[in-house]
């Protein structure tokens, strides 16, 4: 069952929500996903082949080759992440620019602080 524009309260509920879970972990983790790889290849590397070995070079260029790739593709989710309301380019902050969808549903705590402010 498809879910109209008007039923939409969030971007987790959303036919793209999974698109935007991986653009969130990648706004969170993307230095993690980045340096692990390059540091753990290059300490691998010198231990067991030596600083001048050929493989230790092909290993820091295969985490370089793939801390890029993993940049590329956080790139791309941002670029292409459309918000289902308006149609515009989702970006990478809690809600909308265009039309102010928020990303997450408000949780029941801050929901019932703001009924009862109302």
């Amino acid at each position: 069952m498809e879910t109209s524009a008007k039923e939409i309260t969030c971007l987790d509920e959303s036919p793209v929500a999974q698109q935007a879970a991986r653009q969130e972990f990648l706004n969170r983790y993307y230095r993690a996903v980045v340096l692990i790889p390059a540091f753990v290849a290059t300490v691998i590397g010198v231990k067991f082949f030596g600083e001048n070995s050929s493989v230790t070079v092909y290993l820091i260029l295969a985490s370089l080759i793939f801390g890029l790739s993993a940049l590329g593709y956080h790139l791309f989710l941002i670029i292409t992440l459309r918000c289902p309301v308006c149609g515009w380019r989702y970006g990478r902050g809690s809600k909308c620019s265009s039309c102010g969808l928020p990303r997450h549903r408000p949780s029941s705590a801050v929901q019932d602080i703001v009924d009862w402010k109302l």
